[in-house]
C-alpha cells in the first residue's frame, strides 16, 4: 500500500523485498571515480582551508530558505577563513550570484560547470555542506561529507537521513501556508481527501533561525576536525 509519508528510501526497499531483493543497507552511496575527482580539482582547485558547500536553490521555492539568510551564513563562514563555495543549476544562477554578491569577496560560485559525478566529488572534498532539501544535499550524504539540510516537516520524514552523527536536518514546523493559511498537510494530496493545494510560492522553511544554522555547521566542523 502507497502511504504518502513513509521514508523513500524504505518505501522502494519494500517493494524490491515484495521481488524478492532484500535490504542490504538503507544507507546511500554513490561511488566516485579518477574522473570524478579530476572534474572537481579542474573546476574548484582545492586550497588550504576546509570548504564549505552551501547550496541556496531547490526545485520548489517552498523549500528555499532566504537567500538573505544564506548570506548571513556564507559571510561568517568566509570571515572566520574557511573556504566558501555557493553551488546551484543553471536555473539557479540569479540565487548563486545574489549569496555572493552580499556575502563579500573570496566566495567562490560554482553554476552548471560539473556534472553530477563532478559535483560528488566537489562535496566529497568538503567538509560540510549546507543546503535546502534537495539533490545536492542527498548526494552529500551519500558521499559521506557531513551535511546540515533546511527541511519542512512533512519532508523530513520522507527524505531525511535518519543518523544524526554526521547529519543534521533543522527542521520547519510550519503546516499553513504563509499567504492563505491553507493547511498544506491535508490540502495538497486529493488522495487523502484535500483539494488541490494553493497556487502560493511562499518559502515554507523561513522560520528556521540562522544562529541553529551556523551552530550544526560548527558542529560538523568541529567533528571533523
Amino acid at each position: 500500500p502507497y502511504y504518502f509519508y513513509q521514508p523513500e528510501v524504505f518505501r522502494y526497499l519494500e517493494v524490491a523485498e515484495l521481488v524478492g531483493a532484500p535490504a542490504i543497507t538503507h544507507r546511500p552511496r554513490f561511488p566516485l571515480v579518477a574522473a570524478d575527482r579530476q572534474e572537481a580539482d579542474r573546476v574548484v582547485p582545492p586550497g588550504p582551508a576546509p570548504r564549505v558547500v552551501i547550496h541556496p536553490g531547490a526545485t520548489d521555492p517552498r523549500r528555499r530558505w532566504p537567500v538573505e539568510r544564506f548570506v548571513v551564513v556564507a559571510r561568517v563562514l568566509a570571515e572566520r577563513g574557511l573556504d566558501v563555495v555557493v553551488t546551484g543549476t543553471p536555473a539557479e544562477r540569479d540565487l548563486v550570484r545574489r549569496v555572493c554578491a552580499g556575502a563579500g569577496p573570496g566566495i567562490r560560485a560554482v553554476v552548471g560547470e560539473l556534472t553530477v559525478g563532478g559535483l560528488a566529488a566537489l562535496l566529497a572534498h568538503s567538509a560540510v555542506v549546507l543546503a535546502n532539501d534537495t539533490g545536492p544535499l542527498h548526494l552529500a550524504s551519500a558521499v559521506g561529507t557531513p551535511a546540515v539540510g533546511l527541511f519542512w516537516v512533512g519532508n523530513v520524514i520522507n527524505f531525511a537521513r535518519p543518523e544524526r552523527a554526521r547529519y543534521r536536518p533543522l527542521i520547519s514546523w510550519r503546516i499553513h501556508c504563509p499567504r492563505c493559511g491553507l493547511d498544506c498537510t491535508r490540502d495538497l494530496y486529493p488522495e487523502r481527501g484535500g483539494g488541490t493545494g494553493c497556487e502560493h510560492d511562499d518559502s515554507f522553511v523561513d522560520d528556521i533561525p540562522v544562529a541553529e544554522v551556523i551552530a550544526e555547521v560548527d558542529q560538523l566542523l568541529g567533528a571533523g576536525r
